[in-house]
């Protein structure tokens, strides 16, 4: 939990930064954001970056199926060296003002996974990145993809679970609603 505090202050951070050097923010405040090098409406005109950040309908509802495109488009990884190696090429997926944190734990007894969510805005969506820790530091990307609240079935309710070299997603009611095959990791010499 630490960590998901953590990240949410250093994007919300990085982000109002972004946004004031950019000059998203002037006396006349902020009526669009930039993402991407694209601008999007917002809702209304927002006079600081915390007014904008903090609410829930920001962003005009006809820009949320650009903006999902865009934040799915974005390629990261496959390999990190690192977990700061993952967590600064996820920065570039953010979209300015929304969440980045800890997903549900990996049930696993043989290998070690981490997953991470990306808020999609307004679109009770989130850009599911599953991670494994491969030898050392070092990381690969073993599942990524968008899941939405219909998929959960209950926001926040999803299980994961490594079985026979798969990656098994349920639902509060135990229905499997994916399953990813993530075969062994490359062997370095």
């Amino acid at each position: 939990m630490k960590r998901f505090h953590l990240i949410r202050f250093l994007v919300v951070s990085l982000c109002s930064c972004l946004v004031a050097s950019c000059g998203g923010h002037t006396s006349e405040g902020m009526h669009e954001i930039e993402y991407r090098g694209t601008t999007f409406k917002l809702t209304k005109t927002y006079f600081s970056f915390e007014d904008y950040k903090d609410d829930p309908n920001n962003i005009d509802l006809s820009e949320v199926p650009r903006i999902e495109h865009m934040m799915t488009e974005v390629k990261i990884g496959p390999e990190f060296s690192n977990w700061k190696d993952f967590v600064h090429q996820a920065f570039t997926v953010i979209f300015p003002g929304y969440g980045f944190g800890p997903g549900p734990a990996v049930k696993s007894t043989s290998r070690r996974f981490g997953v991470s969510m990306l808020e999609i805005p307004r679109a009770s969506k989130e850009r599911w990145l599953v991670l494994e820790q491969v030898d050392g530091e070092r990381l690969r990307l073993v599942d990524d993809f968008v899941f939405g609240a219909s998929d959960e079935g209950e926001p926040g309710t999803v299980t994961v679970e490594f079985i026979g070299g798969e990656l098994v997603y349920s639902n509060a009611r135990g229905v499997v609603v994916r399953r990813t095959t993530v075969p062994p990791p490359a062997i370095r010499h």
